[in-house]
């Protein structure tokens, strides 16, 4: 049981990491006279300002792009939305630098955010401890759910803020400045604390 609720809960707080990058996909087009560098400035730091503001329509986009883990969650009565709420509790960022190298460019972004990472493990570790007890493992699969998403939610509030300096390439295509390849990965990994 346990190996399995690891690895589907991981899989859906990945899924959610993902989504949460993928609000960041677009494209930035520059206006007047902008540099590059203060075009993908701008757009890096307003689409970070909505999620540091938890603000609603960058939640709502997330967990619209969130598929497989708003259905891993919904199986221990968990709602995305005070989710998402917990976990980017302390959300913040900067944008240390950009550079842009013809049409290839970087910017280089600090993100600090509870680590799912290691709310997983605190999950894992009360999730064990449940196991161990006679009482609780006699409870219907409905209600050890519902336990486990309680012990979920909690792991994920106990969560150390960790913090991570990503790199994010972006390629120009035209006048927009458009998230190049390895954009998603190493910016949900940032989210999500390392690698799940």
């Amino acid at each position: 049981m346990e190996t399995t609720k690891k690895s589907l809960t991981k899989g859906a707080l990945l899924a959610l990491a993902v989504a949460l990058a993928a609000t960041m996909l677009t494209g930035l087009v520059a206006c007047g006279g902008e540099s590059a560098e203060d075009v993908i400035r701008k757009g890096v730091t307003e689409e970070l300002e909505s999620i540091k503001n938890l603000d609603q329509a960058a939640l709502d986009e997330i967990m619209a792009g969130a598929g497989a883990a708003n259905a891993g969650l919904e199986e221990y009565g968990i709602d995305m939305e005070e989710f998402c709420r917990t976990w980017l509790d302390g959300f913040d960022y900067s944008v240390d630098n950009v550079t842009v190298d013809g049409e290839n460019a970087t910017a280089t972004v600090t993100i600090t955010c509870k680590s799912l990472a290691e709310g997983i493990n605190i999950f894992m570790d009360k999730v064990t401890a449940l196991t161990e007890d006679p009482e609780a493992m006699s409870k219907s699969m409905d209600e050890l759910n519902q336990m486990m998403g309680t012990m979920l939610m909690e792991g994920i509030g106990e969560a150390p803020v960790e913090t991570n300096t990503v790199d994010l390439p972006y390629v120009l295509n035209g006048n927009t400045w458009e998230p190049g390849p390895g954009f998603d990965t190493a910016l949900s990994q940032a989210f999500a604390g390392g690698a799940l």
